[in-house]
């Protein structure tokens, strides 16, 4: 539905509906939610980097009828934890107040496999913000405010961070991809 959607194909140059349609195979996707799919995905889903960079939020309603609104970023570290004994009811997107623009860029071992290392990036007047997954255990958001450098906020952000590594990528890998993924974002959503 997300992929179909006229409102999503013209948010953002179509950002979510391009990384709903990279969620996973037409199956999975037909089965799935938003939420459960962010509640579970790993840091390098495309799905959930779009929300980030979105700005997404999640609507939690508890047993006893109270609702709490957070932002996907409070989720991030400790799904259980933020969710507490609730039930995610919303994502809620942000209309936005101007004209902007979206960007996704990844890469992995072959076209069809999950991404290593992916980013969403999203372009308004005021500047820029770009989710980086597949790098550290949570995906790092950046808030690039007009004239800002990339890859600057890019090591800060990522200083002190673990960084994760696996059989399909060093940590050293993965650190230099997170800046040329997220370069390939932000070109991406400036039309470059």
């Amino acid at each position: 539905q997300v992929i179909a959607d006229s409102t999503c194909q013209e948010l953002a140059g179509g950002l979510l509906a391009q990384a709903a349609h990279r969620a996973g195979p037409l199956n999975l996707r037909n089965t799935a939610t938003i939420a459960g799919c962010v509640i579970q995905s790993r840091g390098e889903s495309e799905l959930l980097l779009a929300l980030l960079a979105l700005a997404a939020q999640i609507v939690v309603s508890a047993a006893d009828g109270q609702e709490r609104i957070l932002s996907l970023l409070d989720l991030l570290g400790d799904p259980q934890a933020a969710i507490g004994y609730g039930l995610v009811t919303e994502v809620r997107v942000p209309w936005p107040q101007g004209a902007i623009m979206g960007g996704l860029a990844r890469v992995a071992r072959t076209p069809s496999d999950g991404p290593i290392v992916a980013a969403a990036a999203v372009v308004e007047a005021t500047g820029a913000r770009v989710a980086v997954g597949g790098v550290t255990p949570v995906p790092t958001v950046l808030k690039l405010v007009a004239g800002q450098e990339l890859e600057e906020a890019l090591q800060v952000a990522l200083a002190g961070q673990p960084v994760v590594a696996d059989f399909r990528g060093s940590d050293e890998y993965r650190q230099a991809m997170a800046l040329i993924i997220a370069q390939r974002a932000l070109a991406q959503a400036r039309g470059v």
